[in-house]
């Protein structure tokens, strides 16, 4: 039994087929219909006779022979989990990106109010100054001020 090329459901039920054909199922679980895996309560029970409970069968295989199905699966669990794990990483790396350049972006917005701060109060010492030489408002307007 090896993983062959093709879905991964046909890989699964290929594995499911050859694990049944190595443990075949109990006498009161077999089946007549080749190509079938399991037979389901409801079908036991019509056999026997009888009514299944409450008109719902359920049983499919024995909790042993679960385990070991679900050991025979195919790779495509590992590569789906590679997958989710690939996009929640590369979800985070956005969100960490997007993060990054918001904190930039504050920085410079930052550093710009604050070099706007300086040269505002650079010029109003100098307005200030120029007023305590003795410069009235009429030569500083005349210089440009």
């Amino acid at each position: 039994m090896g993983i062959k090329k093709g879905s991964w459901e046909d890989n699964y039920v290929e594995a499911c087929k050859s694990f049944m054909a190595s443990n075949p199922l109990p006498n009161s679980l077999s089946t007549e219909q080749p190509g079938r895996l399991v037979e389901s309560s409801t079908e036991t029970a019509a056999r026997a006779g009888s009514r299944p409970l409450f008109g719902v069968g359920s049983h499919t295989v024995p909790i042993w022979q679960r385990r070991q199905l679900h050991l025979a699966a195919p790779a495509a669990a590992p590569a789906f989990a590679f997958a989710l794990a690939f996009a929640f990483a590369l979800a985070f790396a956005f969100a960490l990106a997007l993060a990054l350049a918001l904190a930039l972006a504050f920085a410079l917005a930052l550093a710009f109010a604050l070099a706007l701060a300086l040269a505002l109060a650079m010029i109003s010492l100098y307005l200030i100054s120029a007023r305590m030489e003795g410069y009235g408002d009429s030569k500083l307007l005349a210089s440009g001020l």
